[in-house]
């Protein structure tokens, strides 16, 4: 008891401990006070009358727990491994705590319940009072040394050895940790926004040591304490990526935790993907505007800075790996197509502004190769007609001929013209009166019924022309004048300004 006197008094309180080795047993009271007794009875607190303890005095029964810890581990050794020992493994990922995907390194939070048979560690329970099971300072036995493979962390090198193990009477020692490991993973960017990516989390053991690592067939989906072995779980939800777990013992030296991400492609496709397939549109617009437009070029130079933006965004997201994504090498190519249309748009405007006629190289270069190139044939070959078409033709282009050439003469020559075809054809309309003579020879000549109402047009026109152009000569006549007695008044009153101007200054 504590504290330890010959006599105490009325109202002091004690407390009740056991030795080494021993323990109050379940129930039993640790402190009691003293406190008066009945008067009319002879009692005595420790030899003296007048007071009575509150409670009777506690039982000390022997520690089976610490006497088990201090026989057990009196003589273990930490540093010694178990022979041949089997560690067997399982948990999960229970969240990613950060993905960066640009340098492919993952940061995730697990949980490891590691398991072995340490034969060190076996008791009978009935010697020690039917414990079963018991806690340890995973730092007082021997714990695996496990390193995390591919470690992006240059802090953390394997699993904490300070947390508590379970340890029971069979010898099974029982290690359940969680931490945070960062690690790398291996990207496969080329159908983004559709990529995927996959996560090794793994951790061996020293190779010196004859260990074995095994997975714990755990139950065939997920729960709360672990997931399958050499199987993939199902897919769930994890921020921008659908995720599925998988443990496995890797060559039975490693533990093995596999994240595969794909991502969910939509956010991507309404914001990247969407917005370039707009700006390909957009881009052939410029193949319908017409060439004598100036902005031409300022919208397709426009189009084409829009793309390189993209580009920038999709090349700052995804990981720098040995080919290109596919959406990237579409917009390279789109961005190259739309260089090249801009060059050949220039030579066209270029081209279309320069005055006179083109060299008979450019034309065979257009006419011929460039005509083939869009499958419409070499237009300088002349195609071959048949005798009647060639016939028909031939009419039809001597008649073009001779009425160009008509109209090309002068009016006098036209009129000299008419009268010569008239007298040679004994048919002057001038004498002509009666309109069934002049059918008559209108029949006699063959053919030459469309040429004399193109003849009569002419006629019209000479007339008209003639009255034109005494019209014209009229009024440049009269302008004439008019100029001329402008010219004259002007001239006298310059020369009267210049007499004036004169006298002034030799009065002055």
């Amino acid at each position: 008891r504590s504290p330890s006197k010959r006599f105490y008094l009325v109202g002091e309180k004690i407390t009740y401990t056991c030795n080494d080795g021993y323990t109050l047993e379940y129930g039993s009271p640790r402190e009691v006070r003293c406190i008066e007794g009945d008067p009319h009875e002879h009692t005595t607190v420790h030899g003296h009358e007048g007071g009575v303890w509150e409670y009777d005095k506690p039982i000390c029964s022997v520690n089976y727990k610490h006497r088990l810890q201090e026989e057990l581990l009196g003589a273990y050794s930490a540093s010694l491994a178990p022979e041949n020992v089997t560690i067997n493994f399982t948990g999960l990922v229970e969240q990613i705590v950060d993905l960066d995907e640009k340098r492919e390194v993952i940061v995730a939070a697990l949980a490891i319940k590691i398991t072995w048979q340490d034969s060190r560690l076996k008791w009978a329970p009935t010697y020690y009072g039917g414990i079963e099971t018991f806690s340890v300072p995973g730092s007082s036995i021997w714990t695996p040394a496990f390193t995390v493979k591919r470690n992006a962390d240059a802090g953390q090198q394997g699993l904490q050895t300070d947390v508590p193990v379970r340890v029971s009477s069979d010898g099974l020692v029982e290690w359940s940790v969680e931490t945070l490991t960062t690690t790398l993973c291996d990207a496969d960017p080329f159908f983004f926004p559709a990529d995927t990516m996959e996560c090794h989390i793994c951790f061996s053991t020293a190779k010196a040591l004859e260990q074995t690592i095994h997975c714990h067939r755990g139950s065939s989906g997920r729960d709360e304490d672990n997931i399958p072995c050499d199987s993939f779980t199902d897919a769930v939800d994890e921020g921008e990526w659908y995720r599925q777990d998988k443990i496995f013992a890797k060559d039975k030296k490693e533990a093995c935790f596999v994240l595969q991400l794909s991502r969910v492609p939509l956010f991507h496709i309404a914001t990247t993907v969407g917005p370039c397939v707009i700006l390909i549109v957009l881009m052939t617009i410029t193949f319908i505007m017409p060439l004598d437009r100036g902005d031409r070029i300022a919208y397709g130079v426009t189009i084409q800075l829009t793309m390189v933006v993209s580009l920038v965004f999709v090349t700052e997201v995804l990981p720098v790996k040995g080919a290109l994504p596919f959406f990237a090498t579409l917009i390279i190519v789109s961005m190259a197509l739309m260089g090249i249309f801009l060059f050949f748009t220039l030579a066209v405007l270029i081209l279309h502004d320069k005055g006179g006629s083109l060299s008979p190289a450019t034309k065979v270069f257009f006419l011929r190769y460039m005509a083939r190139l869009v499958l419409l044939g070499d237009l300088t070959e002349e195609k071959p007609a048949d005798d009647n078409e060639a016939a028909m033709d031939n009419s039809d282009t001597d008649l073009t001929n001779h009425a160009f050439n008509a109209h090309d003469m002068t009016v006098d020559d036209l009129e000299g013209t008419t009268e010569i075809w008239f007298h040679e054809s004994g048919n002057d309309p001038r004498t002509t009166t009666s309109p069934s003579t002049s059918q008559t020879s209108f029949d006699s000549a063959s053919g030459s019924s469309d040429f004399l109402k193109l003849i009569a047009s002419v006629e019209a026109v000479r007339a008209e022309m003639k009255q034109t152009a005494k019209a014209v000569t009229k009024a440049l006549n009269n302008g004439t004048e008019k100029l001329s007695k402008a010219v004259k008044k002007g001239t006298e009153e310059l020369v009267k300004a210049v007499k004036n101007e004169e006298e002034v200054t030799d009065y002055v």
